[in-house]
């Protein structure tokens, strides 16, 4: 935009290839040429070889505004930009907006960024207290599940309360640690959305039941999938509402092997 002000005039001259390139000119790589070429300038700042049209001026340019800059391979970056009036609506509108949010977070534009700053903040601590607040529950549920399991059933398969998969899968691993030997799934409904966690023994893995195959078998009951290491994984399907099915077949598979095995 600096450039665009200085509002340099085009110039063209016709010279031959040697000469260009030995002036700095910029030629595709792509392009054949002949003997004489055509170099156009803009004071210091652009001199290629090129055939094609320009502006008699840069200031015919108008606004400069670059609206987008990615990679698009290996040392190789695009930009996208909009000049003249389409960069001018661009900024104005751009300008609507801000004035919008001003108003909604009740602060003058220049105050805005160390508003949001505070907000974000304030987000970060009130999500550290409800992750508290919900690993308090969860270990309440942890408890209850200890004391129900009997001597006899040396596993815990049930459906639990959980706001998400963090806290599902922070009940399994704790469940594991106060209880290494043993087996757990436990099942959530999660908005509508199935979702199944399973730690696995080693005795039980020698037996031939593993975690990934114990969660899978339970999302197809809902219409999901998922996986996972012999001794722990995760999976969900889409019917929340046949977690308990799933994990009623999950026991019976259990129960099954309990028979015909010494686990």
């Amino acid at each position: 935009n600096k450039w665009i002000l200085e509002n340099e005039a085009r110039d063209v001259k016709v010279t031959d290839i040697e000469t260009a390139k030995s002036e700095g000119a910029i030629a595709m790589f792509n392009e054949k040429y002949g003997d004489a070429v055509r170099v156009v300038s803009f004071g210091p700042y652009s001199k290629e070889l090129c055939g094609g049209t320009h502006v008699d001026r840069l200031g015919d340019i108008g606004l400069f505004k670059i609206t987008s800059e990615s990679a698009i391979a290996s040392g190789v970056r695009r930009i996208e930009f909009v000049v003249g009036d389409l960069a001018f609506h661009l900024a104005l509108n751009t300008q609507a907006d801000l004035e919008k949010a001003s108003e909604l977070l009740k602060v003058p534009p220049k105050e805005m960024l160390s508003r949001l700053e505070k907000i974000l903040e304030e987000k970060k601590q009130q999500e550290k207290t409800v992750k508290a607040l919900q690993e308090k529950l969860a270990l309440s549920t942890i408890h209850t599940l200890l004391q129900e399991q009997g001597p006899e059933t040396p596993w815990i398969i049930r459906q639990v309360g959980a706001d998400n998969g963090d806290i599902l899968k922070f009940m399994v691993e704790t469940l594991s640690q106060q209880s290494p030997n043993t087996l757990i799934v436990l099942g959530a409904n999660i908005e509508g959305k199935a979702q199944f966690v399973a730690s696995v023994p080693k005795s039980w893995i020698d037996k031939g039941i593993k975690a990934g195959d114990l969660v899978k078998n339970a999302a197809l009951v809902c219409e999901g999938g998922g996986g996972g290491k012999p001794n722990f994984a995760q999976a969900g399907g889409k019917l929340g509402g046949k977690v308990k099915e799933a994990l009623d077949k999950a026991q019976k598979t259990i129960e099954n092997l309990k028979e015909t095995a010494s686990i």
